[in-house]
């Protein structure tokens, strides 16, 4: 390879990948072409007109066949330092910044041979990134709107006084009154289930006849299973409930011969209907309706006339005030 000046030299290119090797080639290839047109271009002048020997004979292989040189072709060898074209290697850079890529070419003479391109990567199509169909799947997910949570059970107690109206254990119908503490689950604002245990009494009766007068009187314990619902910002509700009532219907005889009394077991069970309505804060206006079938039918009677006996379905009207936490 010989410079500007005509003097024959080695060139060395040094790179850590090969594609700085191919780019610097490239660059020094440019420049032996542009260096090629002006020597091909006509003198000016006297001094420009007779190219050096030196010169001509570096070009000779290339226009000929387009060969290197013993010395280009080795890379890291050198000429003999005592040669006519030996040169210091502080005369040309040893490596060469790379062209841009996206650079216009230069323009060649005709006739003259065209520089070379750096060869373009290609990744082959085994070895390009795929998407892997875990991706994918996260990615679908993530675009997945998540499930909102479900509404926790929320627990509470309540206590209730009440006023009732009772049948089938007197002659006539009793007004009572009802004791009662529940406890009850709510999931959300919409429906509830709820358990409740109390106890009822009457007011005293006299039935009073020729023969004598019988004197009622009844007690039971209330158990109670509902399962309901909540509605208008939990101020209304409403539940189906069990209800069963186990207890005592005591009568006693006055003013007649031989007065006797008597205790008769009471057990009765039925369905209930249950409902609700927020007064203000956790106080409850709670109205309900049962009807019960009594287990037993018992008679009662003061000689030879019959006083009372038990029906076969008997039934409960309360109204009562309930206040629950929270």
């Amino acid at each position: 390879m010989s410079s500007r000046g005509g003097v024959v030299g080695q060139r060395t290119i040094e790179a850590s990948h090969c594609s700085e090797a191919v780019d610097a080639l490239a660059f020094v290839a440019a420049l032996l072409v542009d260096d090629r047109a002006r020597s091909l271009a006509p003198p000016t002048d006297a001094s420009q007109a007779k190219p050096n020997a030196a010169s001509e004979r570096a070009r000779e292989p290339r226009r000929a066949g387009g060969t290197r040189s013993p010395a280009e072709a080795r890379p890291g060898t050198s000429e003999s330092s005592t040669g006519p074209g030996a040169t210091s290697p502080a005369e040309d850079p040893p490596h060469a910044t790379p062209l841009d890529r996206t650079s216009a070419p230069t323009a060649e003479p005709a006739g003259t041979e065209p520089a070379p391109t750096a060869p373009r990567e290609t990744v082959p199509t085994d070895m390009q990134p795929r998407k892997s169909a875990a991706v994918e799947r996260v990615r679908g997910d993530e675009s997945t709107e998540a499930p909102e949570p479900r509404a926790p059970w929320r627990l509470g107690s309540g206590f209730g006084v009440g006023a009732l109206l009772v049948s089938g254990v007197a002659p006539a119908l009793r007004p009572g009154i009802e004791l009662r503490a529940t406890g009850y689950a709510l999931h959300g604002r919409v429906s509830a289930l709820s358990a409740a245990i109390g106890g009822r009494t009457t007011l005293p009766h006299d039935e009073v006849r020729l023969e004598g007068t019988g004197k009622f009187g009844w007690w039971s314990i209330v158990l109670t299973l509902c399962a309901g619902v909540h509605g208008q910002a939990d101020r209304l509700a409403a539940a189906l409930c069990l209800t069963g009532e186990g207890g005592q219907v005591v009568a006693r005889g006055r003013a007649t011969e031989d007065a006797r009394g008597r205790r008769a077991r009471w057990l009765a069970l039925g369905p209930a209907l249950q409902l609700g309505v927020r007064l203000g804060g956790p106080v409850w206006l709670a109205p309900g309706f049962e009807l019960l079938w009594p287990s037993t039918r018992d008679r009662f009677v003061v000689g030879a006339t019959e006083l009372h006996k038990v029906p076969r379905l008997t039934f409960r009207a309360q109204l009562a005030v309930a206040v629950r936490w929270p």
